[in-house]
């Protein structure tokens, strides 16, 4: 099996506040901010979770309602309004891609990561069907010896 590689993840450091970033492929990152440090939008904190794809050579969301946004004071049900989500988006997208731009080998350990996972996966899925085909085998093998001696008692 090969060594498993961390995706590469950090801090993001954007205009409405930090956020946490981990990039599972070259084309997707998670943004997300920590409880201590909640984006500001509109003067109104919020945690916010965003998938960003790089689609077309632009990083955007593929989900209308992304970034997910929940405001940070617990009085507070309201839904956040879709302007506040259409600047977190905007913002974060933007941000990210200067990121991006400014640390651009992080595409590719992105996708080395992703690629040692999904061949650690597929070794772990053959080993178990390996197992399984042995198994099989023998259970087939012990079915052919008593069909065997049951022929040779009736012969």
């Amino acid at each position: 099996m090969s060594t498993v590689k961390e995706p590469p993840h950090g801090t993001l450091g954007t205009p409405i506040g930090p956020v946490c970033f981990t990039m599972t492929g070259a084309d997707h990152v998670h943004l997300c901010s920590r409880d201590e440090h909640p984006v500001t939008i509109r003067r109104i904190p919020y945690h916010v979770s965003f998938h960003c794809y790089l689609i077309q050579g632009t990083w955007q969301t593929k989900d209308w309602h992304e970034p997910y946004l929940s405001r940070r004071d617990k009085q507070s049900c309201q839904e956040p309004s879709q302007p506040a989500r259409k600047a977190a988006r905007e913002i974060l997208a933007k941000a990210w891609t200067n990121y991006l731009s400014l640390h651009a080998d992080l595409s590719r350990l992105a996708e080395q990561a992703r690629l040692t996972y999904e061949v650690d996966r597929l070794e772990s899925e053959l080993a178990d069907l390996r197992e399984k085909v042995a198994a099989k085998a023998a259970e087939l093998m012990t079915l052919r010896q008593q069909e065997a001696t049951l022929k040779k008692g009736t012969a």
